[in-house]
């Protein structure tokens, strides 16, 4: 409790100034001491308040900080509340720890929480599950099994780094992905989540990591659903920064496989002085740009106007909506979903730029046709609002992707399986 404390009340002190400058940490000089057997010694609450009585006024200063903030913030010690999972016969065991740890933690922000737990290595995360996912991490032996039920940023988010590298880093892992639309799996959380599952310590050998796609399904099927979930084997190669993907099926490990053989992603062909256009951050079912800004919800990119054509009609396509399924939260679209899309050499993508250019227009033009105007009022001004529907576009959006197809030198099944992608759910929705 007194070392746990310097988080809550027995923080280091600094003294001094300039390079006279120091800090001192006097909780942990008390625990270095000899006073500290006294406090061992002692087997009941006399003998403990005796045992303070006998320390100096600083000494017991820090001791009875420990005592109140362990009661207050509920100090926890696996060893002492579980001594049969990490000692026997008086002896620490060789491989200490729980075989199995399940749990469905708290998804609480870091600032909303009294305190910031900066002693762990998840701390970075800011989200209280990520910590309790450490301590269950730590609390298995070496073969032990953790398994949480998480929201999906776990695994697409980089902030989350330090639970994808414990997928990593274990020997084997199961990662099933669940959406909340149309119906959701579990009735208290209302957002994506994953089911994060790991099992035992890897040495040297690469994770053996199976993963599900991004299951959608309808209130009827949910008894059925869970052993009719393929796993699919995936390499830590088709992975990108902050994110594992999300493969249903080996087909999308190929297209991934791919596609990571592309020497360009979209951020290199950013370019300051270049044709301007902004794609759409939100919707669940469609992925849309426009050459206008509409809302706050658009985000600006500025590409190289020799390619920009391509890029334009990629970010409205059936294969954007696919790689942005793969890698991301499901729910936002962030400037990391847009910039780590693979391109073909610039050369390549030069080539087919006129080829998407009247698709383009003609794209953005059915998206204003097609769209419904809303008269809206905010601060005593009325305005339109153009709210448009990509799926009343469909045909003009495949016909995108047959060129994508050429452009990536895709195989025809694959191609066949990106324009059906998701549509049992997707066809039907007016709008995103």
């Amino acid at each position: 409790d007194v070392y746990t404390s310097t988080w809550f009340g027995n923080e280091a002190q600094t003294q001094g100034r300039g390079k006279s400058k120091r800090t001192l940490y006097p909780a942990k000089d008390f625990l270095r001491s000899e006073n500290v057997n006294s406090l061992t010694k002692a087997n009941n609450d006399k003998a403990l308040s005796e045992a303070i009585n006998l320390f100096d006024a600083e000494w017991r200063r820090i001791v009875l900080t420990a005592i109140e903030s362990a009661h207050q913030y509920r100090f926890f010690h696996w060893e002492l509340e579980f001594p049969e999972v990490y000692y026997s016969m008086g002896q620490k065991k060789t491989d200490p720890g729980f075989d199995v740890i399940i749990g469905n933690p708290p998804y609480i922000e870091n600032r909303d929480i009294p305190y910031s737990p900066v002693w762990l290595a998840s701390y970075k995360s800011g989200n209280t599950y990520s910590y309790f996912f450490e301590v269950a991490k730590n609390g298995v032996n070496r073969h032990g099994a953790v398994s949480f039920i998480i929201p999906m940023s776990s695994i697409s988010t980089p902030r989350m780094e330090y639970i994808q590298n414990c997928v990593f880093e274990s020997c084997s892992s199961v990662l099933s992905h669940f959406a909340v639309r149309p119906s959701k799996i579990f009735s208290d959380a209302d957002m994506n989540v994953s089911i994060v599952s790991i099992h035992g310590r890897n040495s040297s050998s690469p994770s053996n990591i199976r993963t599900t796609g991004y299951t959608r399904w309808n209130r009827n099927e949910i008894e059925s659903l869970i052993w009719k979930l393929p796993r699919v084997i995936i390499d830590k190669e088709i992975c990108i920064e902050g994110s594992i993907p999300k493969c249903g099926n080996y087909m999308d490990a190929q297209i991934l496989n791919r596609l990571r053989k592309n020497p360009l992603s979209i951020k290199n062909v950013i370019d300051d002085s270049g044709s301007i256009m902004f794609y759409h951050s939100g919707g669940r079912y469609w992925r849309k740009a426009l050459r206008q800004k509409l809302s706050t919800e658009y985000k600006e990119l500025s590409i190289n106007t020799e390619l920009s054509d391509v890029i334009f009609c990629l970010l409205n396509s059936n294969l954007f909506y696919w790689w942005w399924i793969m890698y991301s939260d499901c729910y936002h679209v962030t400037k990391r979903d847009v910039l780590l899309f693979p391109l073909p050499p610039e050369e390549r993508v030069m080539e087919f730029n006129d080829k998407f250019k009247n698709h383009g227009i003609e794209l953005e033009r059915q998206y204003f046709e097609n769209a419904d105007i809303i008269s809206r009022n905010k601060g005593g001004k009325q305005f339109n609002e153009y709210q448009i529907y990509p799926a009343r576009s469909l045909n003009l959006i495949n016909q995108i992707d047959v060129l994508l197809a050429e452009l990536y030198h895709f195989e025809p099944r694959w191609l066949e399986y990106l324009l059906q992608f998701d549509m049992k759910f997707r066809s039907h929705v007016k709008g995103d």
